[in-house]
C-alpha cells in the first residue's frame, strides 16, 4: 500500500505524451495547447480612449483653458493626421487611437457641449493621461501570453482571436475506454431482482470524462469471467487511457489484476492509503496505456476519479482550494479520509453523513470532497481544508 502523495508521483511520472495536432480555432474548446503563444504586436496597439469624451492637451487645462473648440471627431477604426492646437480638442469615441498631441481625456460626464465648443463642468477627475490606455501595457510584442498546456476555455479561444491564432497547436485528446464489472450489474433500464444492482457507475465515469472534455472510444460491461475480461481488455490495449470499474478488491471474483498480468500490465500500485477508494489498482502496458483499476462502489468510484484520473487526464495536480470547516471532526482512520461536504450559509464546509461508500444518495447532496489529512486525528471548526469539486 503507497500513500496518496506517491501514488500520484507514480501517475505523474507515467504520462504519455500525446500527439500534437492543429485545430480550427472555433474547435479548439476543451483541447491543451501544445505551444506558447505570443503577443504578434503590442496591446492596445494605439493609445486607446478608454471613454468617451474630448482629447486635449493636459497643458491648455493647466493654463486655465475650460472652454474647449471641437476641432474634429474622432470614432474607433479611424485615425487622425491633424496636430492639436492651443485650447482645441477631439470630440472622441471609446476605443477610438488618441492622437499623439492629445494626452488626456476629459469624460462626457464631466462636460457641457455648446454647438461646437465642450466645457469642462466638473474637474474632480481631470488628471493627466487619464482615461487613455496606453500602447503596449496591457502586452508588449513577443511577450509570452498562453503557456503551453493551457487549457482552452472560451475566453481563451476569445484571446486566441484576439492573438490573430486561427489555427492553435494542440494535444490531441487521450483516446478513453471505460469498463464496468460485475455479475450483479444490469443496465439502468432493465428491472433488477433482489440481488442485482443498476449500473450507475458507467453513467458516472462518462459524465465526469465529459465534462472534462472526454467523450469514450468504448464503453462496455464485462461479466466476472477470465476469458471475457481477457478479450475485452485485449482489444483495447490501444487506449491511452483504460478505465475498469469492478473487480479490483479482495474477493474471489475480483479477478482484474490477475487479468491484466496475464495480458502483460506492469503494476504500478494496488492499493493506497486512502478511504474511500483503497483497493485502486494502476498499472500501464507496454504500449503506454494506463490502467486505472477503480474501486466499485459508488462514491470509491467517484473519489478515485476526482483525486487520480482528473490530473492524469488534465496533465497537472488535483486542483484543490481550501475552505473553513463548520464543525468539529474527529478522524476515523489512519489514511487519508475523503469525505462528502456541502457548502454551508456561511461558505463553510458541512460533512454530509453517508452510510458508507456505496450509500446511493450522495449525488443528492454533495458539493465535493474535503480530505481529512492522515496527521490530524482532530479536525477543529474553522480550520481550513482542502476541497475538491465535483
Amino acid at each position: 500500500m503507497i500513500s496518496y502523495e506517491d501514488a500520484l508521483r507514480l501517475i505523474s511520472s507515467s504520462t504519455k505524451k500525446l500527439h500534437q495536432m492543429t485545430i480550427c480555432l472555433s474547435d479548439a474548446s476543451g483541447y491543451r495547447l501544445a505551444q506558447e503563444v505570443r503577443a504578434d504586436r503590442p496591446y492596445p496597439p494605439y493609445n486607446r480612449a478608454a471613454m468617451d469624451g474630448i482629447a486635449i492637451r493636459f497643458q491648455d487645462y493647466l493654463d486655465g483653458v475650460q472652454n474647449f473648440n471641437i476641432q474634429e471627431v474622432i470614432y474607433a477604426g479611424s485615425a487622425s493626421e491633424g496636430v492639436l492646437t492651443h485650447g482645441n480638442c477631439y470630440k472622441i469615441m471609446t476605443g477610438a487611437a488618441v492622437p499623439s498631441s492629445a494626452d488626456t481625456i476629459v469624460r462626457n460626464e464631466d462636460l457641457l457641449y455648446v454647438a461646437n465648443k465642450a466645457s469642462i463642468v466638473h474637474h474632480e477627475k481631470i488628471k493627466s493621461h487619464a482615461n487613455i490606455a496606453l500602447r503596449g501595457q496591457d502586452l508588449q510584442s513577443g511577450e509570452v501570453v498562453i503557456p503551453s498546456n493551457t487549457y482552452i476555455t472560451p475566453s481563451i479561444i476569445s484571446l486566441l482571436a484576439t492573438l490573430g491564432v486561427t489555427n492553435p497547436v494542440v494535444f490531441r485528446k487521450p483516446k478513453v475506454s471505460v469498463f464496468t464489472t460485475g455479475d450483479e450489474i444490469v443496465g439502468p433500464e432493465e428491472s433488477p431482482n433482489e440481488v442485482q444492482i443498476r449500473n450507475s457507475n458507467q453513467y458516472l465515469l462518462t459524465a465526469l470524462l465529459a465534462k472534462d472534455g472526454i467523450i469514450p472510444e468504448s464503453i462496455q460491461h464485462i461479466k466476472d469471467a477470465e476469458a471475457d475480461l481477457y478479450k475485452g481488455f485485449m482489444e483495447r490495449m490501444d487506449s491511452d487511457i483504460m478505465l475498469v470499474n469492478g473487480g479490483v478488491s479482495a474477493g474471489d471474483r475480483d479477478l482484474v489484476p490477475t487479468v491484466m498480468k496475464t495480458l502483460g500490465a506492469e503494476l504500478l500500485f494496488h492499493h493506497v492509503a486512502i478511504k474511500p477508494g483503497k483497493p485502486l489498482w494502476c498499472g500501464k502496458f507496454p504500449g503506454g496505456c494506463l490502467v486505472f483499476g477503480i474501486p466499485g462502489n459508488p462514491f470509491s468510484c467517484l473519489t478515485t476519479y476526482i483525486l487520480f484520473i482528473r490530473p492524469f487526464l488534465n496533465s497537472k495536480p488535483t486542483s484543490s482550494v481550501k475552505f473553513p470547516l463548520a464543525c468539529d471532526r474527529i478522524g476515523k482512520s489512519t489514511f487519508d479520509d475523503f469525505f462528502p461536504v456541502q457548502f454551508s450559509e456561511e461558505h463553510k464546509l458541512a460533512p454530509i453523513p453517508i452510510n458508507g461508500s456505496g450509500d446511493v444518495r450522495l449525488g443528492l447532496f454533495a458539493d465535493g470532497i474535503a480530505r481529512h489529512h492522515r496527521a490530524n486525528r482532530i479536525l477543529k471548526k474553522n480550520d481550513l481544508i482542502s476541497f475538491y469539486a465535483f
